[in-house]
């Protein structure tokens, strides 16, 4: 029982670092697009949106929820598509790989994110 325990909460924190390291990152891109680049002000403020979206996940995925999880999925997928749909370099490399890796998090142990009558 210990293990399992032990194991639920690898899982929820890892896929919470995880959503906290990308909602910095995507933070961080938002604030130099917004400041720095000649983009349209809008793609800063959808980055920045963005990442107080990851954060907000970040904070609720522990909560066992079915709709919580789905929404974080779907989060993560999203983001993964739209960060090779522009110029691609190291830095959107990176990205990409941090939402693959949540997104395997968050596929493959999944029944450590549904409420526990879910499990399976």
């Amino acid at each position: 029982m210990h293990s399992y325990s032990a194991e639920v909460d690898k899982a929820v924190r890892w896929a919470q670092v995880i959503f906290l390291l990308l909602a910095l990152t995507m933070a961080v891109f938002g604030s130099v697009t917004l400041f720095r680049h000649n983009a349209p002000p809008w793609v800063a403020i959808l980055m920045i949106l963005d990442a107080v979206l990851l954060g907000v996940a970040g904070g609720l995925i522990s909560r066992r929820s079915t709709l919580i999880h789905l929404l974080a999925v779907l989060l993560a997928a999203g983001n993964a598509v739209l960060s090779v749909t522009d110029q691609f370099g190291w830095a959107d490399a990176l990205v990409l790989s941090g939402f693959l890796v949540l997104l395997l998090i968050l596929v493959v142990a999944r029944r450590h994110f549904l409420p526990l009558s879910q499990k399976g």
